[in-house]
């Protein structure tokens, strides 16, 4: 989680890099969104459209024409999802190793390490968004900070089918419907208000990717309890505080540790402190969370 709290800034070398999702996706091919890697969260948009939060940070939508019920299936156009994942962008402070960020006056962007390097990014090779450097995974890669952001992977392995062919309906333990894999409430976990916002990961490319879990569990320092990342949105929220009986935390960018295992429900209630950082702006509204979410966002409860 420290790697995602880090500032930074910056931007990245204007080339086009093909992203590790999958071969491309045949035109048409449907998806089941229960069947995609990293999901947090979805909600149902006002138009039929669906928004998916992924692990990474990354938000899309899709509109009503991508989207389709398959039996009791919830399914998503996987090209359509692959261009939206190209094009969704994350906030380049999420970046380890990134110390510090400046927007310069022509147009570039000064990224300051934390080993003291600095990057200058061109204007071609980063976005701006309500006065923030942003970055798609592409311009990450091109900028040579992919090495410390893990970015999911989401239709990795996913089944597809062509939109006529049904999918298989299963239920929940409770009873409840699964949708995609995903039961009513945690269709209910979205991110209302949220546009698609830009990341980034740190300046070590030296760094390698994340090794695969051991099979024997590491030994730990005693009194250091395992987290997990959670997010708190309604635009990225900084300075958000999330509590819960017996605890709390405060997010950097959005972006904040809770107790692995944590069996809470979750509050957030927003002062001159908690800014909305797509806008700038204070946010003095009240979030809840259920017990076992790791993605805060309007009306989960």
């Amino acid at each position: 989680m420290a790697k995602h709290q880090r500032k930074l800034a910056g931007g990245a070398l204007a080339s086009t890099l093909v992203l590790p999702m999958l071969a491309q996706a045949a035109e048409g091919e449907m998806v089941a969104v229960g069947d995609l890697n990293g999901v947090a969260a979805t909600e149902e948009l006002a138009d039929g459209g669906l928004q998916i939060i992924f692990e990474d940070g990354r938000v899309v939508q899709l509109g009503a024409d991508h989207v389709q019920m398959m039996g009791e299936q919830v399914a998503v156009d996987a090209q359509a999802l692959q261009s939206a994942l190209e094009a969704a962008a994350i906030p380049v402070e999420q970046l380890e190793g990134v110390e510090g960020v400046v927007l310069n006056e022509d147009g570039t962007a000064t990224i300051t390490m934390e080993d003291g390097q600095r990057m200058l990014i061109e204007p071609g090779a980063m976005q701006v968004q309500s006065g923030q450097v942003v970055m798609t995974e592409a311009q990450v890669s091109g900028a040579g900070l992919g090495g410390n952001y893990s970015f999911s992977t989401p239709l990795e392995g996913a089944a597809m089918s062509s939109g006529a062919s049904a999918s298989t309906s299963s239920s929940s333990a409770s009873g409840d419907t699964v949708l995609g894999g995903l039961t009513g409430a945690q269709l209910a976990m979205g991110a209302a208000g949220v546009g698609v916002v830009a990341a980034l990961a740190s300046s070590d490319s030296s760094s390698s990717s994340a090794p695969e879990t051991p099979t024997e569990a590491p030994t730990e320092e005693p009194g250091e309890p395992n987290t997990v990342d959670a997010f708190v949105i309604d635009g990225y929220l900084d300075g958000a505080t999330v509590t819960w009986d017996g605890g709390e935390a405060t997010s950097i960018n959005g972006l904040l540790q809770l107790p692995e295992g944590l069996d809470k429900e979750l509050t957030v209630v927003g002062d001159e402190n908690t800014i909305d950082i797509s806008t700038g702006l204070p946010f003095d509204g009240t979030l809840k969370a259920p017990a076992g979410a790791t993605v805060i966002t309007p009306s989960q409860l």
